[in-house]
């Protein structure tokens, strides 16, 4: 039992030097920052931190607001077009309207005036009861909605007609009224 001690000892002896060689290696190793050459360029520099945290104050050149800004080169640019406007130097003054050629308008879009597209997809019909009445089945992506002739669809929609390959669907306040198809997606 000695023996087996003893040897205990040495095991948990040698791993404490170990465990010091390791400290010592890693501790005393001090970390060097890397050189770089400075892109900054040269005049007055921000202050410096004095303590862990502080944050570099940059010194703000208040005469340069005071300074005139310089003219820009382009006249007439418009940021609405494709191209600008025509590019002068300041010594030249361009004439009023000889250099600037006007660009063809081209017509806008019509936009249909009327209310908004109804966002529901027609997916099908279901016969209910006897087969009387047909039930339409409509979806807007996430809710399933079913509705026959008079019904009300999300508080906003009457169901006006319901046929096997198509229902019509109005705003409950008038605006209108849509016929809506399968989609097939």
């Amino acid at each position: 039992m000695e023996a087996r001690a003893r040897r205990q000892v040495v095991v948990l002896t040698a791993l404490l030097v170990l465990l010091a060689a390791l400290l010592w290696w890693n501790l005393g190793r001090t970390p060097q920052a890397p050189t770089a050459v400075s892109t900054r360029p040269r005049g007055p520099q921000p202050a410096q931190p004095s303590a862990v945290g502080d944050v570099p104050v940059e010194t703000i050149r208040l005469a340069a607001l005071a300074q005139p800004r310089p003219t820009p080169l382009v006249r007439g640019r418009d940021p609405f077009r494709f191209r600008g406007g025509v590019e002068h130097s300041p010594a030249q003054e361009p004439s009023q309207s000889s250099e600037v050629a006007s660009a063809p308008t081209e017509a806008a879009p019509t936009v249909p005036v009327g209310p908004p597209p109804i966002p529901l997809r027609f997916i099908g019909v279901v016969r209910t009861g006897q087969g009387s009445q047909l039930v339409a089945v409509l979806s807007d992506g996430t809710e399933i909605y079913r509705g026959a002739e008079g019904d009300i669809i999300e508080g906003r929609y009457r169901v006006v007609r319901v046929r096997m390959d198509s229902v019509e669907l109005a705003y409950l306040d008038g605006r209108g009224q849509q016929v809506l198809r399968p989609s097939g997606s």
